[in-house]
């Protein structure tokens, strides 16, 4: 995983290619999940925005959104 600062863009290795999801969408959607589940520890902070540590917010609040009952 990197992250391509010019075009806003965490680029996620998949495979045998690169895939990426924007800075704001990747923050949006996570916080919007951790919202809907009251959990604010998995929404971005503000130091966490365009970060790789940001970014593992996404899939943990994804995980989390799924996997309730």
């Amino acid at each position: 995983m990197s992250i391509n600062a010019a075009q806003q863009r965490y680029v996620i290795e998949c495979g045998e290619g690169y895939t990426c999801l924007g800075f704001a969408n990747a923050r949006d959607h996570a916080n919007q999940i951790a919202s809907k589940l009251s959990r604010a520890n998995l929404a971005f902070t503000d130091e966490g925005y365009a970060t790789l540590a940001g970014y593992d917010k996404h899939p943990k609040a994804i995980q989390a959104g799924t996997s309730r009952p």
